[in-house]
């Protein structure tokens, strides 16, 4: 058995599925594009983060367990390629 959950969905979007899916199709198409968006995001390339965000993530949440060396070297960085953009 399945259980059936409701969701906010904007109403023209209702609508534009309702013209595009037949009646019968639309929870199968619906289901179909959520599984076709999750697949893969747990994979990811470090090309996909951008260093500007990298570091700052490193500065904003592990600024406390940093040595004084390393804060200056990461805020030197942040500042360089803030700089260069």
């Amino acid at each position: 058995m399945r259980a059936i959950k409701t969701y906010n969905l904007p109403t023209n979007l209702i609508e534009i599925l309702n013209s595009e899916v037949r009646r019968g199709y639309r929870s199968q198409f619906v289901e179909k594009a959520i599984k076709e968006k999750l697949d893969g995001q747990l994979e990811f390339s470090l090309h996909d983060i951008t260093t500007i965000k990298l570091a700052s993530h490193l500065r904003n949440s592990r600024f406390t367990e940093l040595t004084k060396m390393e804060k200056i070297m990461l805020e030197d960085l942040i500042i360089r390629i803030e700089g260069s953009q």
